[in-house]
């Protein structure tokens, strides 16, 4: 490389971070000297420091441009180490515009180099630029490898804060994972790894994230504690983005302590202090003020906050807002009596939870790759040849099939109709079951013991619903739903879901898994959900009870609600637990059912 070129580049990278004005000349007048002289190794250098230049001036189409120039002349040249960079800095670019599947692509082919390199300290970036962009896409456990891997190389370079930040985001996905434990064991990890780490921010996010995590356990002081702590950090530390998301964080704790006028003010204070620099925080804030409208029943209030998080939760993509935004908005508008909206809105709910169950499930069945149970998928094969019945002229058999998925009367109305509308059915009783500390206990099992099992399982579980006049609606997982009253009306409907919740705990006793099984009686609005591969499904207030009762149970009991407790209290005897708290919920009276 000419010495006058060579010269032009150190120049140009000296005065990057502080005046980037000259950085952009002298990088410019280096690419023209390489472009004279024919130097493809100058061109991919000058290409990259340009791209550099306007990447931290916030210009990244143009920097996107410089990057790919990097790229291509760099290979040009054969100069590894700078295609794995300028890779590196485009994936960097596609990660801030939202560009998941080119982010990946540029940071697999950047890592693959640095592999070949034996860069390890590279190795270790590009794995942590991976796992942010499987973190973003929802791929958990592709982002926990990563995120393992690059906290391995880390602590062996002797990186603390590098390695702290990567169990930091390990810890993240334990938690939307729901393992809090687990959560925060990483969050305290990586504070011990900060220590003597001049990274106070990182500081701050790992104690938001560990209050959060406290505060999904219900050990409500030191949650309080820690977010306060993060709160007052970020104040003093000028972040308010760390700010936001302590607020967020403590509006949630004050939901779950019922005290919604502290929460109210936590939102307010939020959405005016905030200026956008933390869409996520905002989007909790409205959904929180959302929430307190729904309990003050100021339904339109409730609406406008709400759909303000909805857009939100699209504009930044995030899943999760999206999901619990949804679920709200579908109560507001039955509430409101738009029951088109409420089912529109339904659809949109179980399409995004089934979207996050499939990398749930991906953990917690490692190698099997199903969205659904057995069973499921075996309806689902079902379902398939039903659309094409005409076809291979099978209307008798298809008939028996549509029958065999869907409630008599809705399979009739479907098969006649090519439709079934929603209906509200104002008195029914819903069980929900879930297997305690599933993961854990199958952990050993083969897959193919492990659906094996599931299956004898949900066999006998469907068994009992039937004996007992209960519709299944659908496993989740590891969870059974169930339904009695639907699609017809049943006065006994209470009496039938607790006969049935008895002889499915009684059932599952000695066996390899615990379960808890919770029940609530109420309203609801069943419907078929989708146009592919449908299925009959039931929302509202009383689903989401319901699945509190079961997640606030305990193994091997049958916890009912107030509302189920006044039906069946001269049929069963019950064991009174007091109020206790139920996620988004407030205090409930839950009652144990004696067999």
């Amino acid at each position: 490389m000419p010495q006058d070129l060579g010269q032009l580049l150190i120049e140009a990278d000296a005065k990057l971070n502080t005046e980037p004005t000259i950085s952009r000349q002298q990088a410019i007048a280096a690419l023209e000297l390489a472009i004279a002289t024919g130097n493809p190794k100058g061109m991919a250098d000058a290409y990259y420091l340009l791209g550099k230049v306007e990447y931290l001036s916030n210009n990244t189409t143009a920097g996107l441009d410089y990057f790919r120039n990097a790229i291509k002349y760099a290979d040009k040249a054969g100069d590894p180490k700078k295609l794995a960079a300028s890779l590196n800095n485009a994936g960097l670019i596609f990660f801030q515009l939202g560009k998941w599947a080119e982010a990946k692509e540029a940071y697999h082919q950047s890592l693959e180099i640095k592999e070949r390199l034996k860069d390890e300290r590279g190795v270790a970036i590009s794995c942590s630029n991976l796992g942010g962009v499987f973190f973003q896409t929802a791929n958990y456990p592709q982002a926990l490898h990563y995120f393992v891997r690059a906290q391995t190389i880390f602590d062996a370079l002797g990186e603390a804060s590098h390695a702290a930040t990567a169990t930091y985001n390990a810890g993240l996905i334990h938690s939307i994972d729901k393992n809090y434990e687990s959560a925060i064991r990483c969050y305290q990890i990586a504070l011990q790894k900060l220590v003597g780490e001049d990274d106070i921010l990182q500081h701050i996010n790992v104690l938001i994230n560990m209050g959060d995590s406290y505060r999904e356990l219900r050990l409500y002081e030191q949650a309080q504690n820690y977010l306060e702590q993060s709160v007052a950090l970020s104040r003093q530390q000028q972040y308010p983005v760390g700010e936001a998301a302590a607020l967020a964080n403590l509006s949630e704790l004050y939901m779950n302590l019922s005290d919604y006028p502290k929460a109210a003010e936590v939102c307010h204070h939020l959405l005016q202090t905030d200026s956008g620099v933390n869409k996520n925080a905002r989007v909790v804030a409205h959904l929180n003020l959302g929430r307190i409208y729904f309990i003050k029943d100021e339904m339109e209030s409730a609406r406008q906050q709400l759909n303000e998080a909805l857009h939100l939760a699209k504009a930044i993509e995030n899943k999760h807002h999206l999901k619990d935004v949804l679920s709200h908005l579908i109560h507001v508008y039955a509430k409101l009596g738009d029951y088109k909206k409420a089912f529109e809105n339904q659809q949109e709910y179980q399409i995004t939870r089934e979207e996050l169950y499939d990398s749930r499930i991906d953990r917690k069945l490692a190698e099997i790759q199903f969205q659904h149970d057995l069973e499921n998928k075996q309806k689902e094969t079902e379902i398939e040849r039903l659309r094409n019945v005409e076809l291979k002229a099978e209307k008798e058999k298809s008939d028996s099939l549509l029958k065999n998925i869907l409630p008599d009367a809705i399979a009739e109305e479907l098969k006649n109709t090519g439709k079934a509308e929603p209906k509200l059915l104002e008195q029914v009783s819903v069980l929900f079951t879930d297997f305690v500390h599933f993961t854990q206990a199958s952990e050993g099992m083969s897959p193919q013991a492990l659906v094996n099992e599931l299956h004898c399982l949900f066999k006998a579980f469907d068994e009992i619903a039937q004996r007992h006049h209960l519709e299944k609606i659908k496993t989740i997982g590891d969870s059974y739903m169930a339904a009695a009253g639907i699609p017809h009306p049943d006065t006994q409907h209470a009496r039938n879901a607790v006969a049935a919740a008895l002889e499915i705990a009684s059932f599952m006793s000695g066996k390899k898994f615990e379960i808890r099984i919770g029940i609530h009686s109420g309203p609801v609005v069943a419907g078929i959900v989708g146009i592919h591969k449908f299925q009959y499904d039931i929302w509202g207030d009383t689903v989401n009870t319901a699945s509190r009762m079961e997640s606030s149970g305990a193994p091997g009991r049958v916890n009912i609600s107030e509302a189920t407790y006044a039906l069946v209290k001269e049929h069963y005897h019950t064991e009174y637990r007091g109020e206790i708290a139920a996620k988004n919920k407030g205090m409930l009276k839950m009652y144990f059912v004696i067999p």
